[in-house]
């Protein structure tokens, strides 16, 4: 190991003494910040690929807003048990997509509460045996 180091030493006094050893800084110095430069432009087209990728991908496959709104239409034409169903889906669909806001989550659990509430009225107010007040 000594060896080494003397060698290096011996070298930087070589270089020292006939006048370089500025130039070898200068060249190491620009070659350090032409390869940090580099990196950094290729860091820099890595997240820019990695955004556009996603904002295609994900603009295409919106799965949990058509599950919402499937399910939406069916809460409106009166198929309660099918909006539960596709509301479910699109809840874990969009639980899978964590890029997006909470938005869509908050209204999909809240339309979740409202049918499961007229659900479990539907099935306990029966006409026929509670008209004896």
């Amino acid at each position: 190991m000594w060896r080494y180091k003397n060698y290096i030493s011996f070298y930087l006094d070589y270089v020292t003494i006939t006048g370089t050893k500025d130039h070898i800084f200068i060249s190491l110095k620009i070659l350090l910040m032409t390869t940090v430069t580099i990196l950094s432009v290729i860091i820099m087209l890595a997240l820019i690929i990695i955004f556009l990728f996603r904002q295609f991908v994900l603009q295409k496959k919106n799965v949990s807003g058509e599950l919402f709104a499937e399910a939406l239409r069916n809460e409106n034409s009166g198929h309660f048990e099918t909006a539960i169903e596709t509301y479910e889906r699109a809840l874990n669909e969009a639980r899978k997509i964590r890029f997006q806001d909470n938005s869509l989550e908050i209204k999909i659990t809240e339309k979740l509460k409202v049918l499961h509430t007229v659900m479990e009225y539907k099935n306990g107010f029966h006409p026929g045996k509670h008209d004896r007040y």
